[in-house]
């Protein structure tokens, strides 16, 4: 589902959501090495889903500004489950060189809080971890169109 809305000259926003079940079948598998392991897991199901929040500012002078929220709720994986995340990004551009170039800034996950929090079920043993990837990313950069 998406929702458009163009609030004035200077601010939109548009919203998507979606909403999905997830199902893992049953499995078995041997891992042979470094020596033979049997592990097996029931089926699982969840119904789980995504909202994004797009906002757009367009500002004079070919100034352009973009906040973005993420949330990803929690899901299964083959191994357990993952719980929800978030995160915040941000971009900017300006126009210059009469609308050929364009100088932009972005940034992804400002607050650092995309972290990937697992838990992981197998015979004989349970696994927590948060992940912490490298989702804190700063761009700055120019283009130009030919």
């Amino acid at each position: 589902m998406i929702w458009n809305q163009k609030v004035s000259k200077i601010y939109s926003f548009n919203i998507n959501g979606n909403i999905y079940r997830n199902q893992i079948d049953a499995f078995s598998v041997e891992n042979l090495y470094p020596q033979p392991v049997f592990f097996s897991a029931d089926e699982q199901t969840a119904v789980s889903g995504n909202v994004k929040f797009n906002n757009t500012f367009r500002f004079s002078n070919g100034f352009d500004a973009q906040l973005t929220a993420i949330y990803l709720a929690p899901d299964i994986i083959p191994q357990g489950k993952i719980k929800s995340r978030f995160s915040i990004d941000l971009g900017m551009k300006k126009s210059v060189q009469n609308g050929k170039g364009e100088i932009f800034l972005n940034a992804t996950d400002l607050l650092n809080t995309m972290v990937i929090k697992k838990q992981i079920q197998g015979s004989g043993f349970k696994y927590t971890s948060d992940d912490y990837y490298e989702t804190q990313v700063i761009r700055l950069g120019y283009s130009y169109k030919f």
